[in-house]
């Protein structure tokens, strides 16, 4: 994953003058795979109801699929540099242990030549890095938490992104505890728990009580939602010990209520997002650049671009920042429609739409939409489009780069590395 140097705070105050366009005839979809066509292997077809948000790094791309005839099996699917796809995994195979065949898959991510998987060992939950050719448990359900002596009980990735071979998620263990861990370089860490007094000025002399959706950062920070007294908010390590991002005593910017709900947080060098809901109906996507003040930057008195009215809805497990440009569903207030929409915030604060329901592609009207944040890179997006006529096709697009006379008006923001190559 690719990404630019943090947002100052002047790039941020551009990024809320934003100007909606539509943009559906600016990109070309390329198909990738369609329900009904031949899984590698197997002799069987893809089930047009198994297809899962794809995930996509440079230019592989990974799915999750099932098969639409007996045996049922169902794994993950890949497409390299634009080849043919291939079997990374599936239901018909023996789990490292060697002694029953890997269980259900969750979402799946990829970073480089690495895929976390999420499936059964043994028949309980576990995860995984598989490097192509090994695949590596780092924590099963049933098994001690590596580096203690409490058995795991329940895991959650949510969705989780993978840099490298480095991954966060949360455990519940035997000893009662739950937590939010860090997978890196091969070394398990408590980077917060029920043992973990709250930041929160809010609930003094409280303890973390639960855990939800941790996200890693490339450089080894955490974000997550997490709990206190019955308060709710989004925590980060990204100065060191845990602080606040926001909490429910916090105004919504740009409304008049506090916030009440939050989900799907998303980390990227020292900027933070999340989409959140408040008291007086807010519902919105929410960042804190550089650890600034929390700016609005769409909600629901946004016009949806390329739609008929404001958004209803920042839909959860789809908010993604990466080079620029914040990626996300969204619901039309009025007519409903769920669409995928970008803002290019270092570029201006465009906000663009890249595909809706009711759109053409290849001569069918779409009537569905699938994408989750491993869908992103930076540069290529992926998703599954549901079609009228019942099948199913993913697809890949290509965002374009933020404009480069905008990058030179917002001065101290400079490209780090190049973006990485996009999928054929």
């Amino acid at each position: 994953m690719t990404r630019f140097a943090t947002l100052t705070l002047a790039a941020a105050s551009l990024a809320l003058a934003l100007a909606a366009t539509t943009a559906h005839a600016q990109f070309t979809f390329e198909p990738v795979v369609s329900s009904g066509d031949l899984i590698p292997g197997t002799g069987g077809n893809f089930n047009p109801f198994r297809f899962g948000a794809p995930a996509i790094n440079g230019t592989t791309l990974v799915f999750e699929g099932g098969q639409s005839a007996s045996p049922f099996t169902t794994g993950y699917y890949a497409s390299f540099n634009g080849g043919p796809i291939q079997r990374i995994v599936d239901s018909a195979q023996i789990d490292p242990g060697g002694v029953s065949p890997f269980g259900g898959f969750g979402e799946p991510a990829v970073s480089g030549d690495n895929f976390l998987v999420e499936a059964e060992f043994n028949g309980e939950d576990a995860l995984y890095i598989f490097d192509g050719t090994t695949f590596t448990p780092f924590v099963v359900e049933g098994q001690p938490i590596p580096g203690g002596t409490a058995t795991v009980t329940d895991i959650d990735i949510s969705r989780g992104r993978l840099s490298g071979q480095n991954v966060a998620y949360e455990a519940g263990l035997s000893d009662g505890t739950r937590g939010v861990y860090t997978y890196i370089n091969g070394i398990t860490q408590l980077a917060a728990g029920t043992t973990t007094p709250t930041p929160s000025p809010d609930t003094p002399g409280s303890f973390f009580t639960n855990f939800d959706e941790p996200q890693l950062s490339p450089d080894g920070k955490v974000v997550f939602e997490a709990t206190s007294s019955g308060f709710r908010g989004v925590y980060t390590d990204l100065t060191g010990p845990v602080t606040k991002v926001a909490d429910q005593n916090d105004i919504v910017p740009g409304g008049t209520g506090t916030f009440d709900i939050f989900d799907d947080a998303w980390i990227e060098g020292n900027d933070i997002f999340f989409e959140a809901g408040g008291t007086d109906g807010e519902n919105g996507l929410y960042a804190s650049f550089n650890g600034g003040p929390l700016v609005n930057l769409v909600d629901n008195n946004t016009p949806v671009p390329g739609g008929t009215g404001n958004f209803s809805d920042i839909r959860a497990d789809t908010i993604v920042y990466l080079d620029g440009v914040v990626a996300f569903d969204g619901s039309d207030s009025v007519s409903g429609d769920v669409g995928i929409y970008f803002l290019d915030i270092l570029g201006g604060g465009d906000l663009t739409k890249l595909i809706a329901d009711g759109d053409i592609l290849d001569g069918k009207e779409v009537e569905g939409i699938r994408f989750e944040k491993n869908g992103f890179d930076g540069q290529n997006l992926a998703f599954v489009a549901r079609f009228t006529d019942g099948s199913r096709t993913v697809y890949t697009t290509v965002i374009p780069e933020p404009s480069s006379l905008a990058l030179l008006a917002l001065g101290g923001v400079t490209l780090l590395r190049r973006r990485p190559a996009p999928i054929a």
